[in-house]
This record gives structure tokens, C-alpha cells and sequence, in this order.
């Protein structure tokens, strides 16, 4: 499997009051990433979100480009790039929509590769 084809879909939906008035809102959020690995240790992605809010109908992307690097076996780092992108709390803190530079860390954690872990810390 050298292409990994990954979406998201969320859908928030807010009632609140302010100054006794009553506010709702529908807010719906998409996002799909491609990656394409070119070697043992090196892949390539792009991705697109929308923050798609239905009052107003407001519309907010976030799209851009990463290089993903694999150094050793459960770690896998990226450096990508937004060239457009927005923020919201809610749907943006672990998915990097912003705009700019960022970098991605992630460490798989299962029985096996804490027992090495441990092991190679003697504890």
C-alpha cells in the first residue's frame, strides 16, 4: 500500500444565549488527506479541510502540502505547509489547519513497543 487515502467529517451544533436572546448554529467540518510513500522511509502528502459554519453560510479552508519521514520503526515525523488555512477550536487542535509551517510528531504506543521501551531503559 505505497497511497493512503484518509477523511474526516465533524458536525458541531451550538445553542446559546446572550443578552437574552437565543443563537444556533450548525457548524460542519471536512477534510481529506492523500499520501503517497517513495520509499522505505519517505512519503509525500496533500491535504484539504473546510470549516463549513451554516449561519451566514460562512466558509473556511485550510490546504497545503507535507513531507513525512519515518526514522525508525512506530515514529513518524512531517513538515508541511498551509497555504491557506483558518483556525477553530473545536476541529483544528490535532489537524494542523492553520496557516504557515508546521511539524508533526507521532509515536505508535502498544504493549510491544513499550515492553522495548522499558527494556531498553532497564526498567
Amino acid at each position: 500500500a505505497r497511497h493512503q487515502l484518509a477523511s474526516q467529517y465533524g458536525i458541531k451544533h451550538v445553542l446559546d444565549q446572550y443578552n437574552a436572546e437565543d443563537y444556533e448554529g450548525t457548524t460542519h467540518y471536512l477534510a481529506g488527506e492523500w499520501r503517497h510513500q517513495f520509499s522505505k522511509r519517505w512519503d509525500i502528502g496533500a491535504h484539504g479541510r473546510e470549516l463549513i459554519i451554516d449561519q451566514g453560510e460562512n466558509h473556511q479552508n485550510s490546504y497545503g502540502l507535507s513531507l513525512g519521514f519515518r526514522p525508525v520503526k512506530n515514529f513518524w515525523t512531517s513538515l508541511g505547509y498551509n497555504f491557506e488555512g483558518f483556525v477553530d477550536n473545536d476541529f483544528a487542535a490535532a489537524n494542523y489547519t492553520a496557516q504557515g509551517v508546521y511539524l508533526k510528531l507521532r509515536f505508535k504506543a502498544d504493549q510491544d513497543s513499550l515492553q522495548t521501551l522499558r527494556q531498553a531503559f532497564n526498567w
